[in-house]
C-alpha cells in the first residue's frame, strides 16, 4: 500500500505574538486512502485551517465530528483524526493565554 505524502513547512510567529502563538506549521498531504492518526493531548491549543478533504475528529469527551477549520481545546486524553484524499492546512499553536487574547475565549472553555 502506498504511504501518504506529507510536506511540512514550519514558520515562526511574529515577535509581537510571543507568548500567544508557540508556532505555525503549514502542511500538505496527499493520500491514496484513509489516513488515521492519534493526536496526543498537550498544553497548546491548535487552530487548524484546512483546504481540501475535511478532517474527522473523535475526542474522549464526545463522538466524531467533521471540520474544515476548528480550534482544539485542552483535553483529558488523545484525539483520533482521519481524512481521505488531499489536505492542505495551517496549524497555529496557541498558548492558553493566546486563546484568551486572540479568540476572546479561555482555553478551558475550548
Amino acid at each position: 500500500m502506498e504511504e501518504p505524502a506529507v510536506a511540512l513547512e514550519p514558520h515562526r510567529a511574529h515577535p509581537a505574538l510571543r507568548g500567544l502563538v508557540a508556532g505555525i506549521v503549514g502542511m500538505r498531504e496527499r493520500a491514496p486512502g484513509e489516513v488515521r492518526r492519534r493526536q496526543p493531548a498537550g498544553t497548546l491549543l491548535p487552530l487548524v485551517l484546512s483546504w481540501g478533504a475535511p478532517l474527522t475528529v473523535s475526542v474522549p469527551t464526545g463522538g466524531p465530528s467533521t471540520h474544515a477549520a476548528f480550534v482544539a481545546g485542552l483535553m483529558p486524553g488523545p484525539a483520533d483524526t482521519s481524512f481521505r484524499g488531499k489536505r492542505d492546512c495551517v496549524h497555529v499553536y496557541l498558548t492558553p493565554l493566546g486563546a484568551q487574547r486572540l479568540l476572546g475565549v479561555p482555553g478551558h472553555v475550548l
